[in-house]
């Protein structure tokens, strides 16, 4: 039975958001951004939204499938989602970070979705690597996910990070091994593994320099657009993660001990 999507409702931009929506254009799919009070929605208010840009005309409910967002009161037909408990892809680990992916979700939509070039749907290089970075960057980086090359994904990462900020690879690789080295300098032993805790100091690229030396971090995160600041714990085991989103003492609290991060919002 053929799956029927009359809409793609999407939440707030990034490289793996920015691919699926690329995705579904090609593949001559209805798309429409998650929005909040007139604007699409970010990070923090993304399960939060009450329209969307542009107006559909569309039941944002029937025959919908929502990427990374949310309706207060309302289901979709179809979630495209891995952050939350009861999401297809969340407590999945790194063999299964195709599946459990976005991107990865959407490809599977599609191949049950009426369109006349599905034979010729397969997923690219660049696809995977989004997912795998998405999904769990440190287990990609420290090869448990089958299909991506560590040493591959290394040189992608560099490339689609640069073109993503509009910087220079070059300043992009300074930027990450200035962050290994503060990491390394920084990491202590904990009961859970090795954690580099930034407190309130802010660096360029620590989540890509965390994933690849194999070291957790903590951190806090740039003003976001309604003012609030985000705490993360990026790249932590599984039993990490659960001890501080459990202690944390965080406001709207999240994150999947399976993928490794977690975070909340200070009060």
């Amino acid at each position: 039975m053929e799956t029927v999507i009359d809409l793609w409702v999407l939440g707030a931009p990034d490289p793996e958001m920015e691919a699926i929506e690329k995705l579904l254009l090609d593949c001559s799919q209805t798309v429409v951004y998650a929005a909040a009070s007139g604007k699409r929605v970010f990070a923090g208010n993304a399960y939060k939204a009450d329209s969307t840009l542009p107006e559909s005309g569309l039941d944002v409910e029937r025959f919908s499938a929502w990427v990374e967002c949310g309706f207060h009161g309302k289901k979709p037909e179809y979630i495209v989602d891995h952050h939350n408990p009861g999401d297809p892809g969340y407590g999945k680990g790194p063999s299964e970070f195709w599946q459990a992916s976005s991107i990865g979700q959407v490809y599977q939509l599609l191949w049950n979705v009426a369109w006349e070039n599905r034979l010729i749907l397969k997923p690219t290089r660049d696809h995977i690597f989004t997912a795998a970075a998405d999904h769990c960057l440190a287990h990609a980086y420290a090869g448990k996910c089958s299909t991506v090359d560590p040493e591959e994904l290394l040189l992608w990462r560099i490339k689609s990070r640069a073109k993503f900020q509009g910087k220079s690879e070059e300043l992009i690789s300074a930027h990450v091994e200035r962050a290994r080295k503060a990491v390394r300098e920084r990491a202590v032993e904990t009961p859970f593994g090795l954690l580099a805790d930034f407190g309130e100091e802010t660096m360029p690229e620590l989540l890509e320099a965390s994933a690849r030396e194999g070291i957790a971090f903590l951190g806090v995160g740039l003003p976001q657009r309604d003012g609030r600041r985000k705490k993360v714990l990026m790249g932590g085991s599984p039993e990490m993660i659960s001890q501080w989103m459990a202690t944390c003492g965080l406001k709207d609290v999240y994150g999947d001990p399976a993928r490794g991060f977690a975070g909340g919002y200070l009060p």
